[in-house]
């Protein structure tokens, strides 16, 4: 890398290739989890990693580069971990937190990638492209509450968590 800019266009293409990796592992993912509610806000996730990867396409495409064949490391080490926990015998309660977690791990990973692709093109002046990296960094946060929200319940609802407590006692 020569400068800040190809920086901007490598994390990018990494980010790309690391919502390629979350589109390919979400359907086994849904597939895991038991919650119904889990696996609703999963599929629709899915559909927001499609629009985000196309967002990102949209972006690279602007600036006159394509997606690389660069792969996103830190995604595929977060993705392996995740597919670990899919295959541990677990009760069910349990094994959907522990999904929860790792797929909040995920989300922060995006949250953070998405943060400094944000600052990146607000350096650069890329107003539109600003605009659309805020939108797949709304979506990450939403993501990310409504996980926490079914991990830990409602007013109206227990949380995966109190319910895997209960069979660890």
């Amino acid at each position: 890398m020569k400068d800040i800019h190809d920086l901007f266009i490598h994390k990018l293409q990494l980010m790309h290739d690391g919502e390629k990796q979350i589109i390919r592992a979400l359907p086994k993912l849904i597939d895991a989890v038991s919650s119904e509610k889990l696996k609703k806000a999963l599929q629709d996730h899915l559909k927001e990693t499609e629009e985000q990867a196309r967002r990102l396409e949209s972006i690279l495409e602007e600036l006159g580069k394509k997606p690389s064949r660069v792969t996103c490391e830190v995604m595929e080490s977060l993705l392996n971990e995740t597919e670990k926990y899919m295959q541990i015998d677990y009760e069910t309660s349990v094994k959907d937190a522990a999904l929860i977690n790792c797929a909040q791990h995920v989300e922060h990973f995006e949250i953070a990638s998405y943060g400094i692709l944000k600052s990146l093109a607000k350096l650069f002046k890329y107003e539109r492209i600003l605009g659309l990296l805020e939108k797949s960094s709304k979506e990450e946060g939403n993501a990310n509450k409504k996980l926490t929200e079914i991990a830990e319940g409602t007013v109206f609802s227990r949380g995966v968590n109190i319910k895997a407590k209960k069979h660890a006692a």
